[in-house]
């Protein structure tokens, strides 16, 4: 007797064995596939191929809240875009902090960092530690290299 014959609902797909649910998924499903993970899988999948009033209904606790999904980069380049309209947030994002390291200016920390081959993986934390402090000490390499803000540009 053939394994699919033995597949008429979603019922029986809870009780058949793997070889079972491999031919009878392989018969039905657009794609074939040659195993399953696991058992569980193979269910679902077969399960899934029965219409949706036949499958058999599980009851699922409800849940207090669903978790919030990620924004769509797509959805976080238009509000970055959107962003920048607003004044108080473009001006804050075209200014530039000044900096002296070992006596010379520079226009940003990272122009800084190009100028005294520093990593530039790190620049952007230690700039938030430098502008909150106003002076904060870069060791890279068993060099000290202290940097002091001098002045927010536009």
């Amino acid at each position: 007797m053939n394994t699919t014959e033995q597949i008429k609902s979603a019922a029986d797909v809870a009780k058949a064995k793997m070889p079972a649910l491999v031919e009878f998924y392989n018969a039905n499903a657009s794609k074939p596939v040659k195993k399953f993970a696991d058992i569980a899988t193979a269910r679902k999948r077969c399960a899934a191929l029965f219409p949706k009033e036949a499958a058999p209904a599980k009851a699922k606790p409800a849940k207090a809240a669903a978790p919030k999904e990620p924004k769509a980069p797509a959805d976080r380049s238009a509000a970055i875009a959107a962003s920048w309209l607003r004044p108080d947030v473009a001006a804050k994002r075209i200014e530039r902090t000044s900096v002296k390291v070992k006596g010379e200016t520079f226009d940003s920390v990272r122009k800084a960092f190009l100028a005294l081959g520093l990593p530039l993986s790190v620049h952007i934390r230690f700039r938030m530690t430098l502008k909150a402090n106003g002076s904060a000490v870069f060791e890279h390499e068993g060099k000290k290299y202290q940097f002091t803000v001098v002045e927010a540009t536009a």
